[in-house]
């Protein structure tokens, strides 16, 4: 038997040695998309880090000339004209008067908080700032501590390592993009493996020969589970050079691409890289022609993207047990140091055992209903 799935399997690799579609996709994608990953990810750290400065608009000014001075002095300035202020704030007319009577007026901002989120937070930090010194000087006046606005403060301090810290943000995406390419790579293959050799009536002279419908299936996944070994290898390799030249607001983080790191990531996907090729021959096997085989394994991909969807949704708790969010959270755990929850990876490892058995030997019956109807 191990000897007719290794027949199968050279024959395929031999076939896809050939096919330059399969092979640009794939380093293609493994190269490319971790530069662009990581340099949007770069450009969106650097936007939050250092926001617009703020230009705003002013209707009634001349109501609170403290104000606007304050805010120039926090480096606020206002905008030329109305239509190029970020930030429209309205002081009412009766603003002073109310000040002095001791009523509260309410001074209105209008902001589009879709672009600049973070400078318009600052810049109503900075208007209600203004108003907390106006308690201060008033209760200094009437000789009342302005420490009865504030009785105590609260110091946060961080022991969190800023490799920990990068690692438990940062590492749930680098393990989705190590899974996704590798899987999205696979489609060329996956599709011209069975509806492609299917419109070539490539099936019914392979089963002629003295070789299960199991055996070819088994060694048709065994191909898709080499490419996709490959195009991980070339994520890791590529998101480790990567990594070097990232830099998150003035952090650096690093990616170990050593060969005990290295191997372990590959292990520790390795049973979701073959589940997803399972799923990627089974859905291509329905279609009758490559472009056929298409639309279904398109169909297919929705499945892993459910589970890795509905992950983001659920808490820890339940998200561990997903499928290949128990991979996630594995090497997440690596990557920041911190204990690795083995068990409901190696739960969810006999379920691929299980489901990939299974679904061998469904593809291997349809290897041969779509042989004898060519």
């Amino acid at each position: 038997m191990m000897r007719n799935i290794f027949l199968i399997l050279q024959k395929e690799l031999n076939e896809v040695r050939r096919d330059k579609r399969t092979w640009m996709v794939l380093v293609s994608m493994s190269l490319i998309f971790p530069i662009y990953m990581f340099g949007v990810m770069e450009f969106s750290m650097k936007r939050s880090s250092d926001p617009k400065p703020v230009e705003y608009w002013v209707e009634g000014a001349e109501q609170a000339p403290a104000l606007i001075s304050y805010l120039t002095e926090n480096g606020f300035d206002r905008a030329a004209d109305e239509d190029s202020a970020m930030v429209h704030m309205n002081i009412p007319d009766d603003f002073a008067e109310k000040i002095a009577t001791g009523y509260i007026p309410i001074i209105t901002l209008r902001a589009d908080l879709t672009d600049e989120p973070k400078s318009v937070r600052d810049f109503r930090s900075s208007v209600q700032a203004y108003a907390q010194e106006i308690a201060v000087s008033r209760l200094v006046t009437r000789g009342v501590s302005p420490i009865l606005l504030n009785p105590y403060q609260v110091d946060i301090q961080d022991t969190a390592e800023h490799g920990s810290m990068l690692a438990r943000y940062f590492a749930p995406i680098l393990i989705v993009m190590f899974f996704m390419v590798p899987m999205s790579a696979l489609v060329p293959a996956a599709i011209d493996t069975t509806a492609g050799e299917r419109e070539r009536n490539g099936l019914f002279p392979l089963l002629l020969q003295p070789i299960s419908a199991w055996n070819l299936a088994a060694g048709k996944l065994l191909m898709m589970t080499i490419l996709g070994l490959i195009s991980m290898t070339l994520v890791i390799v590529m998101s480790g050079v990567v990594l070097n030249f990232l830099d998150l607001g003035g952090l650096k983080f690093s990616l170990d691409t050593g060969l005990r790191s290295s191997v372990l990531i590959v292990l520790t996907l390795l049973p979701a890289i073959m589940l997803a090729s399972v799923i990627l021959l089974g859905v291509a096997s329905f279609g009758k022609s490559f472009k056929e085989g298409q639309t279904y394994v398109m169909i297919g991909m929705f499945v892993p993207m459910l589970f890795v969807g509905a992950g983001f949704a659920l808490d820890g708790l339940w998200r561990v047990h997903l499928p290949f969010w128990s991979e996630i959270t594995v090497l997440t755990s690596v990557v920041g140091g911190q204990s690795v929850l083995w068990w409901p990876w190696i739960a969810n490892v006999f379920g691929y055992v299980i489901f990939i058995t299974m679904f061998l030997f469904l593809i291997g019956r349809g290897f041969k209903r779509n042989a004898l109807k060519g």
